[in-house]
C-alpha cells in the first residue's frame, strides 16, 4: 500500500508533466538566394506570458541575431522565425535552428543543410619585382608586377586595370609600365569548374617621386649625437 507522501510526489508529476511546455520545431534545408527560417509550436495545457528566444547558426557564415520574444500562451502558440538570405557566397554546410524557453528550462535545436556551390579565396597583388618579395610603392617608370594566388588550383581569371584615364584587360600575372602619376586598381574575377566565382581588387598610387629616409638625431651642445633617434618620411613633391 502506498504511503500518503508517496501518493502525494505521485501526484505532483503527474500535475507537471500534464502541464510540460512542448516545443516542436520545422525545419527543411536551403539552397541560394533562399532566406532561412523555420516554423516553430509551443503548448502547454495552462496558459500564460511565456518568453522564448530563437536562433539560427551557421559555422561558415552570417549568423542571425538572437530573437526574443514574449506570448501568451492559451494551449498553444505557432510562429515562424526568419534568418538570413543565403547569398552566393554561403557555401555548403550544417546549420542548426534553436529555439530556448529559459523560464522553463527548455531548449531544442535542430540540424538542417544550406545546399549551395563551394566557394574559394583569391588575393590580388602589385609587387615592384618578379619574385614579389616587396609590395611596395611606385614611382612614373617603374614596373608593377601584377600576380595574384588562390587557395584551389587550376582557376581562370578576367582582371581590368583601371588608371589615371585609362582602363584596359590584362591576363594575370602581368607587368605593367606605369607611365602617369595617380591611383590604379586591378579588379579581378576567378572562376573554378563548380565554384562560386571570386572578386578581388588591389588598389595601388603612382608617385613622381619615392619616398626616402632621413634620420634625425636629437643633439647636445658639444655635437655628440645622443638619445632618440627619429625616422621620419619626407616625400618631396614636385611642381608639375
Amino acid at each position: 500500500m502506498l504511503k500518503p507522501f508517496s501518493l502525494f510526489f505521485a501526484f505532483l508529476l503527474f500535475l507537471s508533466s500534464a502541464f510540460a511546455l512542448e516545443v516542436e520545431l520545422g525545419v527543411r534545408d536551403f539552397r541560394t538566394y533562399e532566406r532561412m527560417f523555420f516554423d516553430y509550436t509551443l503548448s502547454e495545457n495552462g496558459s500564460g506570458y511565456v518568453t522564448y528566444r530563437a536562433s539560427i547558426f551557421c559555422p561558415n557564415g552570417s549568423n542571425n541575431l538572437l530573437e526574443e520574444e514574449t506570448v501568451f500562451l492559451n494551449g498553444s502558440y505557432s510562429g515562424v522565425y526568419y534568418g538570413v538570405l543565403v547569398d552566393e557566397y554561403f557555401g555548403p554546410q550544417m546549420c542548426v535552428a534553436s529555439l530556448w524557453v529559459p523560464g522553463e528550462n527548455v531548449s531544442v535545436e535542430k540540424e538542417f543543410k544550406v545546399i549551395a556551390p563551394p566557394v574559394f579565396q583569391c588575393e590580388v597583388f602589385a609587387c615592384s619585382d618578379p619574385t614579389c618579395r616587396e609590395v611596395g610603392s611606385f614611382v612614373v617608370g617603374d614596373v608593377a608586377y601584377l600576380g595574384f594566388s588562390c587557395d584551389v588550383d587550376e582557376v581562370g581569371t578576367e582582371a581590368v586595370l583601371s588608371g589615371p584615364g585609362d582602363v584596359s584587360e590584362i591576363s594575370l600575372p602581368a607587368s605593367v609600365s606605369l607611365e602617369k602619376e595617380g591611383l590604379y586598381v586591378v579588379n579581378a574575377t576567378f572562376y573554378k569548374d563548380g565554384y562560386i566565382p571570386a572578386k578581388r581588387s588591389w588598389y595601388f598610387s603612382v608617385g613622381k617621386e619615392h619616398a626616402r629616409l632621413t634620420d634625425l638625431r636629437i643633439c647636445v651642445p658639444d655635437k655628440a649625437c645622443r638619445g632618440v633617434r627619429i625616422l621620419l618620411i619626407v616625400l618631396r613633391i614636385v611642381p608639375g
